[in-house]
């Protein structure tokens, strides 16, 4: 038996007896009932079983002892969702449905809502949140009350709000990567806090919070066998409540986030790099191994910025709620450099072009503002109605090869060009439940949405394009409440993602990119009693105009894709055993998920220009980039959708016997496809996370815990181009320490 496989197995017997609770947003009153479980997935508070959808809510309690720490962690506890990233843009799949677009003002297609408040950036997925109060995520579209951009689901994160109890939660951890298959040991520490107290009884009350990460990295630099990759995470949040009056509830938030880390730090998949043809260069070949020559690392490491602020009030009336929702946030990407070779390379690798230093720093001011008025039941009728406005305004500049500009000034860098937008978005939605009897439900709503989107490219040649793009997206749903716990139901719903304009797309003629659209199916069965919960959903969805981010020589562009499909079920299963011991298990199976047309793919092959001896030096023949790889145009008809594996499911065991506590959670995902050449590929996989937990007191707990157990190295993210093939393994093994006090 070897190490690895010891280990494992080791964790697994000591932690089979685990504790996880139920994984919910759980009311005050009966918090361990698996039917009491209480969501907004439709914009009003009700119970989970109710809700003719697919939701997944995780409280802060189960997703700390799952060792989730962020939203690209959720895959250990909610089946169908796959971590990814184009580069260091992450963008998450949920049941097949993602998107590879990383031109200037990209947004994902699962929408991510942070106490209401849509945000659009998608590198704070991988940022910390430490006051997370639950975590919903909601399968499937969502474009009638989530609207823009929720074309395959939404992620809701709330985070804790004042209380008018004085309260603590601090939280402390020293984690350890341990070093193993070819990471470098290397120490982790965190730090979070939340405190809450009233400032005039029952009327004012404030919080704050705060999180702090820190670790010198567990990659090795190949071109000096150093440690490398530090990273360094640090966030804050503050809020006020107020309530002056009976039915009046006023919540006011600020946060800031910082995020310094070496999200671009990896080597070069399969020594895949055009670094290799110029004699000199170290090419990494190897998971958690780096180089790089020319470069400071602290040039090639992402660096976020993002601060914003927030308004929600409430106000009850005898008829229903009103609620009224404004943000601001602002995001700075202050570093976006990169060498794409991957490889610590020679002068004349960029001289060439085949070696490619990349910068893209961006920005963006998004702000929102929401009215929503969910009636109370008047009879057989219940109603929710809203009016919303969006704007993301920023810009990008890209340009290469600016560490030689010392070396010919005037020449380099290279400007290609610089971005700027302004996207905007009106709607107005309303979603109506009509019932005929006490067991039958019928809902039925539809948004009316208009986006204006404009770009501008004043560099090199001044161009600008304006288009507006209008869409009406419906949902249907039928509920049958089969028995008190059993509930069977059927929801036709479309999703939608605003279109571009195009002037993005040089490359491919500035032709307007058409709004993608998904047609959902879905019919499934929930059951749930205070001990036991099962949900069996089947869907199947059918993709129009599919978004797909494409490459032409050495330009990136988006395209419409042809008809698109994804058939999957979802399972999603909890069990108390016993007070002491629970199990929960949750699987998502998606037999098809293909690209029915796609006839012009484009991607990079791993064939490279060859060298001409007799061309003098930093010369090609044909022409071009000396050992840089060839693009290369075909069908890709008939292929499997990126991340879209055929099976991935958690399980998790739990026991929980007076001050002592434990958990131990499997993920497992089967291959997934990174990049549409298929030459980027992460084979099926097991993660494993456990803890042990003691409590010292009511108010003390102390903790050892384990993520990534199994060492696989799992591949997150990934880029292909001219210059070489990347790709981005998540972290090694880590163990650690932990100590809690709460008040």
């Amino acid at each position: 038996m070897g190490k690895q496989t010891l280990l494992v197995s080791t964790a697994l017997a000591a932690l089979w007896a685990a504790s996880f609770p139920a994984m919910a947003a759980e009311t005050p009153d009966r918090a361990d009932n698996y039917d009491e479980i209480v969501v907004t997935a439709q914009r009003r508070s009700e119970r989970l079983q109710d809700v003719p959808l697919t939701v997944v809510s995780v409280n802060a309690e189960s997703l700390q002892r799952a060792g989730v720490r962020s939203v690209a962690d959720l895959g250990s506890v909610v089946s169908g969702f796959t971590n990814g990233a184009t580069g260091s843009l992450s963008s998450p799949a949920l049941r097949g449905v993602t998107s590879t677009n990383t031109l200037a003002g990209a947004e994902n297609p699962i929408a991510l809502y942070v106490d209401g408040i849509y945000q659009s950036t998608p590198l704070i997925l991988n940022s910390e949140i430490p006051d997370v109060a639950r975590i919903e995520v909601l399968k499937g579209p969502q474009g009638t009350l989530f609207g823009r951009n929720a074309t395959g689901g939404a992620i809701q994160v709330f985070t804790k709000d004042p209380s008018f109890q004085p309260a603590m939660d601090i939280k402390l951890s020293l984690g350890y990567y341990t070093g193993d298959g070819g990471s470098r040991a290397a120490p982790q520490t965190r730090a979070q806090g939340f405190a809450t107290m009233p400032l005039i009884a029952d009327k004012v009350a404030v919080s704050v919070a705060g999180g702090y990460t820190y670790t010198p990295g567990y990659l090795t630099n190949d071109l000096n066998g150093k440690r490398v990759g530090e990273t360094s995470r640090s966030n804050a949040r503050a809020k006020l409540l107020l309530t002056p009056a009976e039915g009046t509830r006023v919540l006011l938030s600020a946060f800031y986030l910082r995020d310094a880390g070496g999200l671009q730090t990896t080597g070069a998949y399969k020594g895949l790099s055009a670094a290799a043809a110029y004699p000199g260069s170290v090419v990494p070949n190897r998971p958690w191994h780096t180089a790089y020559g020319l470069l400071p690392l602290e040039e090639v490491y992402t660096s976020l910025r993002q601060y914003g602020f927030s308004g929600r009030v409430e106000q009850d009336f005898d008829i229903g709620k009103v609620t009224a929702l404004v943000g601001y946030t602002k995001t700075k990407v202050l570093n976006g450099k990169s060498d794409i070779n991957f490889a610590a390379s020679t002068a004349a690798c960029y001289f060439t072009f085949a070696c490619i230093y990349y910068d893209y720093p961006q920005h963006s001011r998004e702000t929102s503002a929401e009215l929503n008025f969910a009636s109370r039941d008047f009879g057989i009728l219940s109603f929710v109605a809203g009016l919303y406005y969006y704007n993301n305004k920023g810009g990008d500049t890209r340009q290469i090869q600016r560490l030689l500009a010392p070396l010919a000034p005037g020449v380099f860098p290279i400007v290609l060009g610089v971005d700027q937008f302004n996207f905007k978005a009106y709607a107005a939605y309303a979603e109506a439940t009509v019932k005929p009897t006490d067991r039958l439900s019928l809902i039925g709503g539809v948004r009316v949405s208009s986006e204006p989107r404009s770009e501008v490219q004043p560099v090199p040649v001044f161009q600008a394009k304006k288009k507006t793009f209008k869409s009406i997206t419906p949902r249907a749903s039928i509920k049958y409440d089969v028995t008190d716990e059993l509930n069977a139901y059927g929801t036709v719903s479309v999703g939608y993602r605003s279109g571009l304009p195009g002037l993005a797309n040089t490359a491919f003629g500035q032709a307007p990119i058409k709004p993608e659209k998904l047609y959902s199916y879905e019919a499934g069965l929930k059951y749930a009693n205070p001990t036991a919960s099962a949900n069996l959903s089947v869907f199947y969805y059918n993709y129009k105009n599919k978004q797909e981010q494409v490459t032409l020589g050495a330009t990136t562009g988006v395209i419409n894709v042809g008809k698109a499909t994804i058939f999957g079920v979802d399972f999603d299963g909890r069990l108390r055993v016993s007070d002491n011991f629970s199990l929960n298990v949750a699987a998502t199976y998606m037999p098809k998920a293909k690209y029915e047309s796609f006839p012009v793919a484009t991607g990079i092959s791993t064939n490279r220009i060859p060298f001409d001896p007799s061309m003098p030096p930093f010369n090609c023949s044909p022409g071009g980039a000396c050992g840089a790889f060839i693009p290369v145009v075909f069908d890709a008809s008939g292929q499997r959708q990126l991340r879209s594996p055929k099976l991935t499911g958690s399980f998790t065991v739990a026991y929980e016997n007076g001050p002592f506590d434990a958990s131990a959670t499997v993920a497992y995902s089967s291959k997934v496809i990174h990049i549409i050449t298929e030459d980027i590929t992460q084979k099926r996989y097991a993660t494993i996370n456990a803890q042990v937990g003691y409590k010292l007191s009511n108010a003390v707990r102390m903790s050892v815990y384990g993520r990534n157990l199994s060492n696989h190295k799992v591949i997150n993210g990934a880029l292909s181009s001219t210059a070489a093939f990347g790709a981005l393994f998540g972290p090694p093994r880590e163990v650690g320490v932990a100590v809690g006090y709460t008040y």
